[in-house]
């Protein structure tokens, strides 16, 4: 992997935290799966092999302490801004 994708995946995964936690700022009690908040949260259109940014992204937030992750019982992971 090139250095400039690198920067380039970074600033996407930013920009997705950003929209992320704009999108809750308006609705601070949604939740949604990883497939919810492409669809849903993020202006983001999916693109073939770059789901794993928004994933990055979701992780990032949980590890700042914004968003919080709920299992539920038949294993769907849902996310939501942590309380």
């Amino acid at each position: 992997m090139s250095f400039y994708r690198v920067n380039k995946e970074d600033e996407k995964i930013k920009k997705l935290e950003k929209e992320i936690s704009r999108y809750l700022s308006h609705r601070e009690f949604s939740a949604d799966t990883l497939d919810g908040i492409l669809d849903w949260w993020v202006d983001e259109q999916p693109v073939e092999g770059n789901k794993h940014l928004i994933k990055q992204a979701v992780d990032n937030l949980i590890k700042k302490g914004f968003l919080d992750k709920r299992v539920m019982p038949d294993g769907t992971e849902l996310f939501h801004k942590k309380q």
